[in-house]
């Protein structure tokens, strides 16, 4: 399975035209673009892929995935500053296509395919 990781500073707030009192928030909430950066790569089997905190440059804040195909899900395990590596198993919580995390700077994470 393909993966692409993508880091951004946050979210932000677009305006929604022909905004009506009826529209519960005058806008939609969406990733702040452009992305931080990005890391892609292929899921083999049952091994294990660790990204590196240049996925996670400064000021990062949020984590979308991306998997094809879009039914695939991975493992996955967070490992922020300081923490204890972590490695991601099939007791590990699971992410699918278009998820977002919470995802800070210096941080990384540990995948497996999911099966």
């Amino acid at each position: 399975m393909r993966v692409r990781l993508y880091t951004f500073t946050g979210f932000t707030m677009a305006p929604i035209a022909n905004f009506s009192e009826t529209t519960p928030a005058p806008g939609t909430v969406m990733l702040k673009y452009p992305y931080s950066a990005r890391e892609c790569f292929d899921l083999i089997d049952s091994k294990e892929h660790v990204t590196g905190k240049e996925l996670s440059p400064a000021n990062t804040r949020v984590l979308k995935i991306e998997i094809i195909p879009a039914t695939a899900r991975v493992h996955y395990e967070v490992m922020s500053n300081g923490s204890t590596d972590r490695h991601a198993d099939e007791d590990s919580p699971t992410l699918g296509d278009g998820d977002i995390i919470d995802f800070g700077s210096n941080w990384r994470m540990s995948l497996r395919a999911a099966e």
